[in-house]
């Protein structure tokens, strides 16, 4: 018998005795899959190793088919599997001699990014001739970004099938640009034999893979995995010990964004992120029926725009925003390092002060509205002294004061201010206001000197004002923003909401070292502002934990 012939007759054997298997063997139900389950993504969402979820976006679907349908005796025509929120399910399709068989398998993921469990159940349809029900264990272990372990336990409910299932995946580098994995399935005489293979997949660029895999009984598979955003293909050939071509086999992915290789070398930057700033941002905010932003989220948000090769722009609405001075500086220095990638902002302004306006002015395009008004009255600062009032109502403080500038207590124990605090108060206000004007004449066709002079002399700038001094570029309302894009980039360009800038996708394996945040707001106080009772447990739960950064 020749080795094609061979071949053959083992995929042959092997269908044949999956008619009478409890349940269908590893080294069957693998076929769709470029590699070892856990170098190959969510390893077909859980229905090899349930673990593999917890690794798995949000949702997604993948259908998959060979072209061996010409073959009598199929071990498989087609499998569909998806998952949601650490949940999937799937099916898997196979063609046997006088009946159509599907096993059926849903699973349910816990655990995180090092550690990961999961268990399965299955059933069959079709001819469920000495078939059984199983339960399935899966683990997945990634202590470190270059190391994945999986282990997978099946066990027919009712029969005497049994399965082990050893997964290895090596990362030289960390990173998906080289993947060495191996796998070995070490199954009961009811499944037949064991099963191993070993192989590689290599990164050609962001979104396009591909994979060489050795099997046991000498044949290899070479495969190709195209990423194109929410949707994916994937390809893979199978050839004989002869080396001659067997059969194909295909997925087709739905679902969560993964980076595009289309995307990330062809598609133009043509796409502007509509961000409106209505409304208050804040440190935090109530988990229900507070429309807040938080700074953090705003942060991530123009990163993500930064990152995203299809976005060439953020369009910002700046009415009705609600931020204190230090935030806005904040999210105004994100934007100045969005602005390094040679992307465009665009801002919209009805009415601004010099706060607002040193915040507008990191934009390379800005729109005033017609009925708008901008008012650069420089700074001040000042305090409300309560002690006459405390002393008509016979109520007196004493201070207790060991440094010049330690003036907490000056508004209800003097009558004024005090020299050391207006120093100190005049420093701010100097340092703030030079910071706000070379920042603004660095990209404004403004002189730091004329800047001086509308501020001392000018003062409140009317819209055609402001476009004569340069402190604008165009006049127009927020519904027009679109035409102002168009002639700045010469060509129209999408506005997208936040909500459909694609999540970022991590292929890291193990959890990335994490540095948390906790917020201390308000006064010291035990159980109101900073709530130091509660404080205090935050902080000794992030020292507890193993994954924050020490």
């Amino acid at each position: 018998m020749s080795k094609r012939n061979r071949t053959v007759f083992l995929l042959l054997l092997a269908a044949t005795t999956a008619w009478g298997q409890e349940f269908t063997p590893y080294s069957a139900r693998s076929e769709f899959l470029l590699g070892a389950p856990g170098s190959s993504g969510a390893g077909l969402y859980g229905y090899i190793n349930p673990a593999l979820l917890t690794y798995a976006p949000p949702s997604g679907t993948v259908f998959t088919w060979s072209d061996r349908s010409d073959q009598p005796g199929a071990v498989s025509d087609w499998g569909l599997f998806s998952n949601m929120s650490r949940l999937g399910f799937g099916v898997l399709h196979q063609e046997l001699p006088g009946d159509d068989l599907k096993e059926y398998r849903i699973s349910l993921a816990g655990g995180n990014r090092n550690n990961g469990m999961g268990l399965a159940y299955g059933w069959s349809s079709g001819n469920t001739s000495g078939r059984r029900n199983l339960l399935a264990l899966g683990s997945l272990w990634r202590p470190a970004p270059s190391l994945s372990l999986g282990l997978v336990l099946s066990t027919a409910l009712s029969g005497s099938a049994r399965e082990a299932l050893f997964d290895l995946g090596w990362r030289p580098g960390g990173n998906q640009r080289l993947t060495f994995f191996a796998d070995y399935a070490l199954a009961s005489k009811e499944l037949g034999a064991d099963f191993w293979s070993g192989g590689l997949a290599v990164q050609v660029l962001q979104g396009l893979r591909l994979t060489g895999r050795y099997f046991d009984n000498e044949t290899i598979s070479i495969g190709l995995d195209l990423s194109l955003g929410h949707l994916s293909l994937q390809t893979q050939s199978r050839f004989d010990e002869e080396r001659s071509h067997a059969f194909n086999t295909y997925a087709l992915r739905l679902g969560a964004y993964e980076p595009s290789a289309l995307t990330q070398r062809f598609t133009p930057q043509h796409r502007y992120l509509d961000l409106n700033l209505f409304g208050p941002v804040r440190h935090r905010k109530y988990t229900f029926f507070d429309p807040s932003r938080t700074l953090v989220e705003l942060l991530a948000l123009i990163e993500r725009a930064k990152n995203d090769a299809s976005v060439g722009g953020i369009a910002i609405n700046l009415s009705g925003m609600r931020i204190n001075p230090a935030m806005a500086w904040e999210v105004r220095q994100a934007l100045q390092e969005f602005k390094t990638t040679g992307k465009r902002i665009v801002v919209y302004l009805d009415r601004a002060d010099l706060r607002r306006y040193h915040f507008a002015s990191v934009a390379h395009h800005i729109v005033l509205d017609p009925a708008g008004l901008i008012i650069l009255e420089g700074l001040v600062a000042g305090q409300t002294y309560l002690k006459g009032a405390l002393d008509k109502l016979g109520i007196g403080a004493e201070e207790w004061r060991f440094y010049d500038y330690k003036s907490t207590f000056e508004s209800i124990v003097r009558h004024d201010m005090s020299d050391a605090e207006r120093r100190q108060t005049q420093a701010l206000i100097d340092d703030f206001y030079a910071l706000a004007r070379d920042e603004i004449c660095a990209v404004r066709p403004i002189a730091a000197t004329e800047f001086d002079r509308l501020v001392d002399e000018e003062t409140v700038f009317l819209p055609q004002d402001a476009l004569k001094h340069g402190l604008i570029d165009e006049l127009g309302r927020w519904d027009q923003v679109k035409e102002s894009i168009t002639k700045l980039e010469g060509q129209a360009r999408p506005l997208i909401k936040p909500s459909a800038l694609p999540t970022p996708h991590d292929e890291r394996w193990s959890e990335r070292p994490r540095i948390a945040i906790i917020y201390a707001l308000g006064i010291c106080d035990m159980d109101t502002g900073i709530a130091a009772r509660h404080l205090v447990k935050e902080i000794e739960a992030v020292r507890d934990d193993p994954s924050f950064v020490p």
